[in-house]
């Protein structure tokens, strides 16, 4: 019986050289080449990737230890702390229980991260949803310098609006309303006194239209009477920078006259009462 080691003989016949095979034209190959496959029939066995990420991170809210990331339309990402959202909003909490893939990207992905952080796909505009971050992460305060009160610039102020509107962020909501609210009053003494709602809200005649368009959305009837007496002083095309926006009057033709008296006698009657 050999002593020598078990080891040390299977290592011994895997050192011992392949046996050679004889080939057609009669010289010999080794095994690996008569069974390996051509490099082309091998199947490459890769788990599925994610689609190429080419989000562009926002200057001011992303936040290097965050740990979720929201990325809005136009590819913007925003780096933030989940718990903080979750506690101000029950719809941000919800979305962080059941995120939503991206359009296009199949189920069969996994989920899809940024910087090891999760991503949430939103539909807002990154400009509306970063006014909301900036007051709940920076502590942005728009309403007052030094215990002053200062004027907003409207689109500030509407997006700030909408968003803690959509996502329950009470709050917010129940700041900014009220100061919209002191521009576009339904109090015909107030409204009378220009000087006296121009410290609150920074806005134009234009504004006028879309904030009987946020009335709507968010239920806020109050605002109408005023913001539809100064969209009848416009013309029934009101032209905003290149596209024409005709969502309250429209190229109505003959009915247009009507419709703007209408509007007049309703918001007045409004205010008066």
């Amino acid at each position: 019986m050999s002593d020598e080691c078990p080891a040390k003989r299977d290592r011994a016949d895997d050192e011992r050289p392949a046996k050679r095979h004889r080939t057609e034209d009669g010289s010999t190959t080794s095994a690996e080449k008569v069974y390996a496959a051509p490099p082309s029939v091998v199947p490459a066995i890769s788990e599925p990737a994610l689609p190429t990420q080419s989000y562009k991170r926002d200057e001011d809210v992303w936040f290097s230890t965050g740990n979720i990331v929201l990325v809005t339309s136009y590819e913007v990402a925003f780096r933030v702390y989940q718990d903080v959202l979750s506690r101000r909003s029950e719809v941000f909490r919800g979305l962080f229980e059941f995120p939503q893939l991206p359009s296009g990207v199949e189920r069969e992905f996994e989920t899809e991260t940024m910087d090891g952080c999760e991503v949430v796909h939103l539909s807002d505009a990154p400009s509306d949803l970063k006014q909301l971050l900036l007051v709940i992460y920076c502590r942005k305060n728009f309403f007052y310098l030094k215990d002053e009160p200062i004027s907003v610039p409207f689109y500030s102020l509407s997006a700030l609006i909408r968003m803690a509107h959509k996502y329950d962020v009470q709050d917010v909501y129940e700041t900014a309303l009220p100061r919209l609210r002191k521009y576009y009053t339904s109090d015909l003494e107030r409204w009378l006194k220009p000087c006296d709602r121009n410290p609150y809200v920074e806005t134009t005649v234009l504004d006028a239209l879309a904030v009987i368009d946020l009335a709507y959305r968010i239920d806020a009837p109050e605002l109408l009477p005023t913001a539809y007496l100064i969209c009848c002083s416009l013309d029934g095309h009101t032209r905003l920078g290149n596209r024409v926006h005709e969502p309250i009057l429209g190229d109505l033709g003959p009915w247009a006259h009507t419709l703007r008296a209408r509007k007049v006698v309703d918001a007045t009657t409004q205010l008066g009462g």
